[in-house]
This record gives structure tokens, sequence and C-alpha cells, in this order.
């Protein structure tokens, strides 16, 4: 709680520098609060500032409007739940079906930003649509592994496999973006392999629990018991996939909607790191499109990715050790406790460019409500 008033009264001398004429003294002491708060607090209490504005809250329940006691009350309309979620699907489903049947009794959801040769653009709900899709999609390189993380029913899909069928160089197979979509909705999966057939695998699972679906529950340990999702996905986990594009549009702002959005947010970060080609130079860019991301946040994220990449780096060391351990030597160990006195080094690196604003002069990225941010995870050794 200490840390908590620590945070505001740090947040009000902030203020006050800009207005007060003893700038030195004020700042002096802003700094000792500030660095006196744990990183852990600071991002703890960022989250009482972040939550999705009126209007986007007045997007959603516009889809109950036809229905009022459809409305799931009793989730008290929480973009972190997952039961939310499948509840909203399967309403928009209802919704459409009903239409067919009436085409004037049903609402229709505006997606002027984000035209598409589709008749069922009229339910799509796309989250920060006011960055074009097609912009999201030149971001993604050809030839990449892509796996969409909370899909949603987006156009996104659709968009980024239209680029491939205009490109003047598409007659060789090799150049295909290959894309996985996951969601916890069943109902919008569903919805989503009417659309596209097997142009894309699909997914219907957990973030905090994803690189179980590709093959990787060999590296560490899942509890399996409080997993309230489907996994009868199109996935071969038996097989390790690997992803070279992981992209996030809404999913984490979902996350941060509810109490507790750390643990949930490092878990995706935690997760992401699994699914990057365990090669030397292995690359994988994770963009995340967002509502403005503040310094605060910012700072939480890097240091979340700093510090999971060296709890990966002891589990990995402490597992190569434990697994040897019938046939190693006393050398062996010897040379093991001192490799463990070394500073511990990660394997990998995870970068951030927070706040794009284009990309080699290109197409304009964040606006003033929408960030779009690239984090670069590299294998260094």
């Amino acid at each position: 709680m200490t840390e908590i008033l620590l945070l505001l009264l740090h947040q009000l001398l902030l203020f006050f520098t800009f207005c007060n004429t003893t700038t030195v003294a004020v700042l002096a002491f802003h700094s000792t609060c500030y660095t006196s708060i744990s990183s852990r607090t600071r991002r703890r209490a960022a989250s009482i500032f972040y939550y999705p504005t009126q209007q986007e809250k007045a997007k959603t329940t516009s889809l109950y409007a036809t229905d009022p006691s459809s409305s799931p009350s009793a989730i008290e309309q929480d973009f972190s739940s997952v039961y939310f979620w499948e509840h909203f699907y399967q309403q928009m489903v209802q919704d459409q079906q009903q239409q067919q049947d009436s085409p004037s009794d049903n609402i229709i959801i505006d997606n002027s930003n984000n035209n598409c040769n589709n008749k069922n653009t009229e339910f799509v709900f796309e989250w920060h649509d006011s960055i074009p899709l097609e912009t999201l999609a030149a971001l993604i390189p050809s030839k990449s592994n892509c796996l969409m993380v909370g899909c949603g029913n987006s156009m996104l899909p659709r968009i980024i496999l239209d680029r491939k069928d205009n490109d003047d160089d598409d007659d060789d197979d090799d150049d295909a973006i290959s894309i996985t979509l996951l969601d916890t909705s069943q109902t919008c999966l569903d919805q989503l392999q009417l659309q596209y057939k097997d142009e894309v695998s699909y997914v219907c699972g957990s973030v905090t629990k994803m690189s179980h679906y590709f093959g990787h529950h060999d590296d560490h340990d899942h509890d399996d018991d409080d997993d309230d999702t489907n996994t009868n996905n199109t996935s071969n986990s038996k097989i390790k996939t690997f992803f070279d594009v992981i992209l996030d549009k809404g999913l984490t702002d979902a996350l941060m909607c509810g109490e507790g959005w750390e643990g949930p947010v490092r878990a995706l970060l935690r997760e992401s790191m699994h699914l990057v080609n365990p090669n030397l130079g292995g690359r994988m860019y994770y963009i995340l499109v967002s509502y403005k991301i503040g310094r605060a946040i910012q700072t939480a994220i890097q240091e979340m990715c700093d510090e999971i990449a060296l709890e990966l780096e002891l589990s990995s060391s402490s597992s190569n050790i434990n697994n040897n351990n019938n046939n190693c030597t006393k050398e062996d160990t010897d040379d093991w406790r001192q490799q463990q006195q070394q500073p511990l080094s990660p394997s990998l690196e995870w970068k951030w460019q927070f706040d794009i604003d284009e990309i080699d002069g290109k197409a304009k990225l964040s606006n003033d409500r929408v960030s779009v941010s690239i984090g670069t995870v590299t294998r260094i050794r």
C-alpha cells in the first residue's frame, strides 16, 4: 500500500514540475520516490489507469441492443473473461442468423474503415479499426509462419491471404505466409473455419498455455487441470512448431482489463518465447496493436521480457544437469557449479520498439489513440 501511495505521489510531482519554480527540488524528490518503488508494484499500479474507452464499451454493448435479456450481465462485460467472449460470439452468430431471416430486424456493425468484399463483414468485430488492415498485413514478411493470438473474427487473415494472391511473384508457393488462428472461443473459430476452410490452421485454447499446443509440452510443465478450453485443434502437438511472427491485435488490451493482469500478460510473453526458432540467430517478431501504451506499461513489458529470458535460461541449465545426473562425473558437476557462480546470461534477447510511427518511410502506423509496437526476439546463443 505504501508503494502505491508513493507511485501516486510520483505522478503528482511530475505535474508540479511543470508549474512550480522549485523544479530542481521536485525532480530530486520525484527520483527518490520512483526508484524506491519495486517494478512489480509499478506494473500492478499502472493497471489502475488502463481500461478501454466508453466508445469501445458502447461498441460491444450495441450487439445486445435487440435483445437486452441476452446481454452477459453476469460477466459484466469483462473483456478479459473467456466466458464473455464465447457468449459474445454466440450472440453474434444468433444475430447473423436472425438477419438472414429478417434483415431489417437486426443491427449492423460498421466496419467502414476496413471494407472487404465479403457479405459477412457486417458481423465482424474489428478491434482498432483506425489502423488499416493492409498496413498491418504489409508488416508480415513473405515465407513467414504467423500466429494470430486472440484472433477473433477480424478480417486481417483474409487481407494477408489476398496480399499473397495479388503478389506479382505469387507463382512460387514458397513465398506463401502460413497463418494459424488461436482463440479461446470455439464458436468464433467454427465461423472462421466456414470462411477460410483449410487456408489457415485453427487452435482453440488459452495463450497462457499455447506452447503446449505446438509440441513444446516436454520443455516445461503445464497444469492441465485448470484449462477450460477445448484442445481438439488442427495443429499437431506431437511436432514442435516455431513461428516467425506473432500478431496480437487487441489481446493484450483485453488481458489488461482484468484484475491481476500481470499474470496472464507475463504468461503470454513467456509462452511466446518458447515458440522462437531454436537455432542460433533464430528470430521472431511480436507485433502488438493496442491502445496507447504509457511509459510505465512500456517499462513493465520490457522488464517482464528480460526477467522471463533469465528464468528460462536458469530453468534450462537446471534441467540439463538433472537430466545428465546419472552419467556425469564429479568433474562435470564441479564444472557446472563453477558456471553457476558466473553471471547468468540468457540465450534469448527481446527488444521492443513501442509506438512506431512508420517503418522505412512507408504507411503511417500508430495514431493518437492506437499504438503499433514490435518486439524482436532473437536467439543470441
